[in-house]
């Protein structure tokens, strides 16, 4: 009975910093590599200009849409438009808290 007594405020304090930290809004999107798939396409596709690529990791857990969108429309740069691309989970280069990418082209006026 006494293991549950040390337990017992060990559990509280780790669900009190689990309730803090997501009231935080977590950490970031950030920008990484582009899929290997999406240059190569974008390159075969008639383009009055060929637009960048960018791609954003983020998680769905701790990010919101519009986080992940103001992201990629601060890297494209002002007046450029973004457009949603493709998202992917598998074989990306993001980290386990964030393992999701989006990439959006991005194409300047």
């Amino acid at each position: 009975m006494r293991s549950r007594t040390r337990i017992a405020p060990l559990v509280v304090c780790a669900l009190a910093a689990v309730a803090v930290a997501s009231c935080s809004g977590g950490p970031r999107p950030y920008v990484v590599r582009s899929s290997y798939a999406v240059t190569e396409a974008i390159k075969s596709e008639p383009w009055n200009q060929t637009p960048r690529v960018i791609s954003i990791c983020y998680s769905s857990a701790l990010n919101t849409p519009e986080e992940v969108l103001d992201e990629a429309r601060y890297h494209c740069g002002e007046g450029g438009e973004v457009t949603l691309r493709e998202q992917d989970i598998v074989w990306t280069p993001c980290s386990l808290l964030q393992p999701r990418r989006a990439t959006y082209l991005c194409t300047r006026p």
